[in-house]
């Protein structure tokens, strides 16, 4: 069944100051410093906590097993060398397969918090982001989804000094209740938020470029992308992939070629082979790019524990270390402009995408870099698209039930392509669903400040309408995402039909506010079905 497409709209991320916030009660912690750098801020906040009534300890190699008692597991990551592209996705892979930094979790523990240093620019004279401990971050809520029912936050501390708050200033945000993104500046606690993007930050007008380099150019993105520069006026198009022009491909871009005066070309190059990026540059010597693309989607759907060094490695290096080899060796014009197609699960996360997050975070993090060096670059993280390929469409729909809705490409890049002074998020989305979603994972307040917003339906409307299994239906295809309830066989287990952990509780949440009943996770996930469900009802 075809989804219709939804309108996308442009998001940016925003750091508010919490002037007030609420706060857990004292919290008994577990600390984790695998590296042994963070030994002094370890010590601090072990030290601090009885001033809050808390308590903090270490957990290392000897005690792991030590957590009876403990409500809280703190993740201490120390701060990061200055390491080059290449270096940086080595550091990632090896933060997420080795885990020495993971001691699991009990039942008791509610709360994962890891502590970064400089992984968001939060104030105007923030640097650029650490891209290992951005996409530590990300990928962190990743792993978060695999624990339904255990919020999993993150703490950034700033990058001048490893660690330059007070121990009872960092153990104070480690209480803070009902968010899940803060950081700490001079002092002051931020949390973020992604809101509406104002009018000023984008101006809608293209110069029609005369020689667009699109990386991934043969994938359904990069087709979007070539298809919609190739209307407004791009004078020449090439396009990269490692397989080249395909017969799929070739009949694509016969409908372009035919409907445009674009000259568009087909390169075979694996920009992760330095050698065959130099012969791409030297191929392109008199026609440098004044606009490059990097649509490359390298979907990767692991959970932690299938992560290894080698499948972490290939995914980051195709994702991130192949565009910087292009930016260090392709010719580009002085005033060229540079986007890099992230995802917004790099912001949500979602369960089996860890390391995607991760690497759509590090392009983040690399535009931000870039644009400090005076570049016209921006990172765009793209919500779910109509017409994606398997791989993305794998990726994303482990999204959809988050409410991220079918995007026309047409209208999406017409916000994305714009004059963008930042990185932005371009998604379509179901506020009301988005937002309950989050909620159940404790990352509510995230969408908080959306302009537009939550309608709630009303329970007795849909009563006198539909019987209670129409209802019942309903809720279950909204939380696992399904378009049509006919699709659904009442009979056969929901896990069967797609439902995790996460929409489990999703759907049980939906379930006590139409029915007034509370539902078990544990009975959603070990085989019931709908018609299981509505004999509890009875």
């Amino acid at each position: 069944m075809t989804a219709p497409t939804a309108t996308p709209r442009l998001l940016v991320e925003n750091w508010v100051r919490l002037s007030q916030r609420s706060l857990v009660p004292p919290r008994s912690i577990g600390l984790v410093d695998h590296t042994g750098a963070c030994a002094a801020l370890a010590a601090g906040l072990c030290a601090a906590a009885a001033d809050l009534g808390a308590t903090a300890r270490v957990i290392d190699d000897r005690n792991s097993s030590a957590t009876t008692g403990l409500d809280t597991l703190v993740v201490l990551l120390p701060r990061s060398a200055k390491l080059d592209d290449g270096a940086a996705a080595a550091a990632v892979a090896a933060f997420f397969s080795d885990r020495t930094w993971w001691p699991g979790i009990s039942e008791a523990i509610t709360d994962c918090w890891l502590v970064t240093v400089g992984g968001e620019a939060v104030v105007a004279d923030d640097p650029s982001p650490d891209p290992v401990h951005a996409a530590a971050i990300s990928g962190f809520r990743s792993i978060g989804c695999e624990h339904p029912g255990v919020c999993f936050r993150y703490l950034d501390l700033p990058a001048e000094s490893p660690f330059p708050d007070a121990p009872s200033t960092v153990l104070s945000a480690l209480h803070t209740g009902q968010e899940s993104a803060v950081a700490l500046r001079d002092g002051v606690l931020y949390a973020k938020r992604i809101v509406e993007s104002d009018a000023s930050v984008a101006d809608s007008s293209l110069t029609a470029p005369q020689h667009v380099l699109i990386i991934g150019g043969t994938g359904n993105l990069g087709l979007d992308f070539c298809e919609y520069l190739a209307h407004r006026g791009a004078r020449r198009i090439t396009l990269v992939s490692r397989s080249g022009e395909t017969a799929a491909v070739a009949n694509r871009l016969q409908q372009i070629r035919s409907a445009t005066s674009a000259r568009i070309e087909v390169a075979a190059c694996d920009v992760g082979d330095p050698a065959a990026v130099v012969r791409l540059a030297k191929a392109a010597h008199d026609a440098p790019a004044d606009l490059i693309v990097h649509a490359a989607v390298q979907y990767s759907g692991m959970e932690l524990a299938d992560i290894t060094t080698e499948k972490a490695q290939q995914a980051l290096c195709a994702k991130v270390v192949g565009i910087s080899t292009i930016l260090e060796t392709f010719p580009r014009t002085a005033d060229c402009r540079i986007l890099l197609c992230s995802s917004v699960a790099a912001t949500v996360g979602g369960r089996g995408l860890i390391v995607y997050a991760a690497s759509n975070r590090m392009l983040d993090a690399m535009a931000h870099r870039l644009r400090s060096k005076g570049l016209d670059c921006v990172s765009v993280q793209w919500g779910q698209w109509h017409l994606a390929s398997a791989a993305a469409d794998t990726g994303m729909a482990k999204l959809a039930f988050t409410g991220l809705l079918p995007m026309s490409a047409s209208e999406a890049l017409a916000l994305g392509m714009g004059r963008l002074r930042g990185n932005a998020i371009v998604a379509a989305f179901d506020a009301e669903r988005a937002t309950s979603v989050l909620q159940a994972c404790g990352h509510g307040t995230l969408l908080s400040q959306l302009t537009s917003p939550v309608t709630v339906g009303n329970s007795a409307q849909d009563a006198t309408a539909t019987g209670a299994i129409r209802r019942l239906l309903s809720l279950l295809a909204g939380a696992i995402g399904v378009d049509d309830v006919e699709e659904i066989d009442t009979a056969v287990p929901m896990v069967a039909l797609g439902l995790d952990s996460l929409q489990a509780l999703e759907l049980r949440r939906r379930v006590r506010a139409e029915f007034d009943h509370e539902l078990e996770v544990s009975d959603l996930l070990g085989g019931a079905s709908i018609d299981d469900v509505l004999a509890m009802l009875r």
